[in-house]
């Protein structure tokens, strides 16, 4: 089985047999820990043997010799006991050989181990649903594991977590002294039960010891891959030199997150259920910890989440609030279309970069259409050029269209047009400002994904800060910021995780919109007053039923994390490897997302420009051609994005899915990229 034990397989492909014994492993089948990696326990148990005040590389040598004197002492009590294939707990710690200095006793460390044990077990629902099914449906159940702990403990953590009733029974290689693993200990189960080969089915995660070898011998098999921990979830324990159990609690509780959206109510299944737990929910919740921690550290009243990406960011921040405390949380909702024309300032010239953008459609109706110009205001406009609509629709470069821009703003008719537009604009979007306690004299600062820093920017030429940076301006907290983004005299203060501008997320930052923070809802297009209070205007929503599904899914996945990371005191005593090793993971995700990730994520829409209108949505990403390659090859060598671009804009994911030829020219050219960009700081 792969989520659910909803059917059986044999290896030999012949008619099945009437079941008449369900047997499950146990764990990773039933229950899980929360450490990614069974002897990672020993890892932690070794931790926390070390006791308080002691400097954490002391620790982390002490824990890795008590894992170490664990492992050890179990493969010397099975070398013991051979032939038997299977040890107790007991018999382990009876061959332990703890050092004098290390300050405890064998019955204290297996005490410990115990405890650690028990805490650490949680049930894994799929399973358990199942389990539940099969009793209602008078089925006769049995468990099987190749463990050291006793079946006694077994059982009792079974019953705890809602899998045993009196009348199961299990089979445990410690006690038995066989083993799944050989087929022996299956053997012994289908002698005990009375029952052939053909009429037990069993399940269980290993694809050796619950699948290759009882299929072997005939019995039915259902694997249970979900429990074992995927690509994605490994990469936290994989790099060696500073690891300790934090990370292995992170990968575990990515499983976790990942095995609960797995229940039998939930859609979240596949390479997308395993990049949001595994890549996306880590590191949004080490984000905004940074951002809480920070904000504490520099005094912040009050910090305001700003939609849309900050939705899910607010989110997080409310339960990671119960353990850090800190400012009020608050969300603004905006958006670079509601603050554009509040934000006009005639003699402050960055506005401009919102109406004329790189690499999007620069017409003159495009500048109009973001300038909000209703039709009878861009005929009336049009006409004062001399200009028809199809002129007008004509593309333009970007010089181009900055230059009519200009002249547009000098020319009287279209200069009143726009200072009256802007004057309604900023007046209603500063009353909803002041209800939102921008302008009561607490300490506040934004928090966004970062890039530009235009919407602060814009916020603060709305606000009607002046040029100089006083103590009042908008301060950020950010992912973090591209090398081309406003200075601190234009748009405010701001702190960024990413400390260097221009990292793999400002150059990627439509998959961070789009895949790690997108919103559940419209995109804010202005204010009105409801007749109670100021409230925002949304504007048509434009995605599709697929788009919003995984904006919802997300949403409640990356909750399910933050609730389970915010009660574990191991990933926070640990916080910055925790932070700096999920945002390795974010970053391998984006720069080499699997084939089957790049599908699951193709139907995915990015959007650019201010307007979102559906016209200019386009895929994330898909199968690249020749022509895509002659326009990626184009934009490398000028430097400028032209608007008939239609590359999509997550080149690795569309790498993944293309041609051999054109994925080894484009992951040339992305290789060559990053090396400069390294180079470049």
């Amino acid at each position: 089985m792969s989520a659910s034990c909803g059917c059986g397989t044999r290896g030999d492909r012949a008619p099945l047999t009437a079941v008449a014994v369900y047997s499950f492993d146990v764990y990773d089948t039933c229950i899980s820990r929360t450490f990614a990696r069974p002897r990672d326990l020993f890892l932690a148990l070794g931790e926390d043997l070390a006791g308080p005040g002691v400097a954490t590389e002391a620790k982390a040598a002490f824990a890795h010799a008590v894992k170490r004197l664990r492992i050890q002492a179990e493969k010397r009590a099975l070398r013991r006991a051979r032939p038997v294939e299977g040890v107790g707990i007991d018999d382990v710690y009876q061959g332990l050989m703890i050092p004098r200095r290390f300050g405890f006793s064998k019955a204290e460390m297996m005490h410990r181990e115990l405890a650690l044990e028990r805490d650490s077990v949680y049930p894994l629902e799929p399973t358990r649903q199942r389990i539940l099914e099969l009793r209602r449906a008078g089925a006769r159940l049995i468990f099987i594991s190749d463990m050291y702990l006793s079946a006694s403990f077994l059982r009792e953590l079974l019953r705890e977590h809602g899998f045993w009733e009196d009348q199961d029974r299990i089979y445990v290689s410690g006690e038995i002294g066989l083993s799944k693993r050989s087929g022996n200990l299956f053997a012994h189960v289908l002698a005990a039960e009375a029952i052939s080969a053909g009429e037990l089915l069993h399940c269980g995660d290993d694809p050796i010891a619950d699948v290759a070898r009882p299929a072997a011998m005939g019995i039915q098999v259902q694997h249970f891959a979900a429990g074992r921990i995927n690509r994605r979830e490994r990469l936290f324990i994989s790099r060696r030199p500073l690891f300790d159990s934090a990370l292995s609690v992170v990968a575990g509780l990515c499983r976790k997150t990942r095995l609960i959206t797995l229940s039998p109510t939930s859609e979240a299944e596949g390479p997308t259920s395993s990049v949001i737990s595994g890549t996306i929910a880590p590191f949004l919740v080490a984000y905004v910890a940074w951002v809480l921690l920070n904000a504490k550290r520099l005094n912040f009243e009050r910090l305001y989440f700003v939609a849309r990406d900050g939705e899910i960011l607010l989110t997080i921040a409310r339960i990671l609030a119960k353990r850090f405390g800190g400012p009020e949380l608050r969300y603004l909702y905006g958006s670079r279309k509601a603050w554009l024309l509040p934000s006009i300032c005639f003699n402050d010239p960055n506005w401009r970069d919102l109406v004329v953008t790189p690499g999007q459609g620069n017409s003159i109706l495009d500048i109009f259409g973001r300038l909000e110009m209703d039709e009878v205001q861009t005929e009336m406009i049009l006409s004062a050029y001399g200009q028809t609509p199809v002129a007008g629709g004509l593309p333009l470069t970007w010089r181009a269209a900055r230059h009519f821009l200009g002249v547009m703003l000098e020319n009287p008719i279209s200069r009143r047009l726009l200072e009256a537009k802007v004057e309604e604009k900023r007046s209603l979007a500063r009353r909803y400002f002041e209800q939102e306690g921008l302008r009561d004299g607490v300490s506040w600062a934004l928090v966004d994904t970062g890039w530009g820093l235009n919407c602060q920017a814009a916020l603060r030429r709305a606000l009607g800060q002046s040029a100089a940076v006083d103590e009042n301006d908008p301060f950020g907290f950010y992912i973090g910021l591209a090398k081309t983004h406003l200075s601190e005299k234009v748009a405010g203060r701001s702190f960024a995780m990413m400390p260097a501008a221009g990292s793999i997320f400002s150059r990627r930052r439509v998959i961070v919109e789009n895949l790690f923070t997108p919103s559940t809802q419209a995109t804010t297009v202005g204010y009105r007053y409801d007749g109670r209070r100021w409230a925002p205007v949304f504007g048509t929503e434009t995605r599709g039923v697929e788009q919003l599904s995984y904006a919802r899914t997300l949403k409640e996945s990356v909750a399910i994390y933050a609730e389970l990371a915010v009660e574990n005191d191991r990933l926070w005593g640990a916080f910055e490897t925790f932070r700096r090793t999920a945002t390795i993971a974010a970053a391998n995700f984006i720069q080499n997302p699997s084939a089957d990730e790049a599908r699951a994520f193709s139907s995915q829409q990015s959007i650019a420009d201010l307007r979102h209108e559906e016209a200019f949505h386009k895929p994330l990403c898909r199968a690249l051609d020749v022509r895509d390659v002659a326009a990626i090859v184009r934009t490398a060598v000028t430097g400028e994005r032209r608007p008939d671009n239609t590359a999509p804009d997550w080149l690795e994911a569309s790498c993944a899915i293309s041609p051999p030829v054109v994925r080894a020219v484009v992951r040339t050219m992305l290789g060559i990229d990053r090396v400069i960009n390294l180079a470049r700081g």
